[in-house]
């Protein structure tokens, strides 16, 4: 997949417990509203018991496809194929490289990358593109000092990059100006007014 084919320039990130009162999926389709062609969701929540990530997965594919979303799972190929997902989301801690390997044909395959020794190594194990994080101090993420910045974000790169940590609508347009493809993010679109964080990443400079 070319960069210019990616067609996610924002990245919803779920956590079942930053959603108001652990609505995800009502939140989730709030956000989304009825076009969102150019929004994934990530079903991360890695903690829920198998059957009901499953039952969630399953929840949110509907929710994805109203809105022309897509919906990526973190790791787990079974599920994903289970409920007819778009692709798939590993770690760069894992054995990227076989989870990718395993993947279908036309999946969007991400890889999360901290810096661009990983983010090479995503893209030669055929990541289509990448999260690198965390640009910006972010809660359990990065404390003040020990985020990467704006300047991390300035290529060429081998595949997109999202930028992700610490990072709202308001900071879309400088991750852009600063060569990202996109943004990821978590709280900052599951909670407040998702629906207007989630419009304000939708007007798009040309690539």
């Amino acid at each position: 997949m070319l960069a210019s084919e990616l067609p996610v320039r924002l990245l919803l990130i779920t956590d079942r417990h930053q959603a108001p009162q652990g609505a995800l999926v009502a939140t989730v389709q709030r956000a989304l509203g009825p076009n969102a062609a150019h929004v994934a969701v990530l079903l991360r929540d890695k903690d829920l018991p198998r059957a009901e990530r499953l039952e969630l997965a399953r929840q949110l594919r509907e929710a994805t496809r109203t809105a022309g979303a897509r919906l990526l799972v973190h790791t787990d190929v079974e599920l994903a194929r289970a409920v007819g997902a778009d692709g798939v989301h590993v770690a760069d801690t894992e054995d990227a490289r076989r989870l990718l390997d395993e993947a279908d044909d036309d999946w969007i395959l991400g890889a999360s990358c901290h810096g661009r020794a990983s983010l090479r190594a995503a893209a030669t194990a055929g990541a289509h593109y990448a999260t690198l994080s965390p640009i910006l101090p972010s809660p359990g993420k990065a404390a003040p000092g020990h985020e990467l910045g704006f300047d991390a974000l300035e290529g060429p790169w081998p595949i997109p990059v999202l930028a992700l940590g610490g990072l709202g609508p308001q900071h879309y347009r400088t991750a852009r100006a600063a060569g990202a493809w996109g943004i990821a993010g978590i709280r900052a679109f599951l909670t407040g007014d998702v629906a207007q964080a989630v419009r304000s990443c939708q007007e798009t400079p040309s690539p």
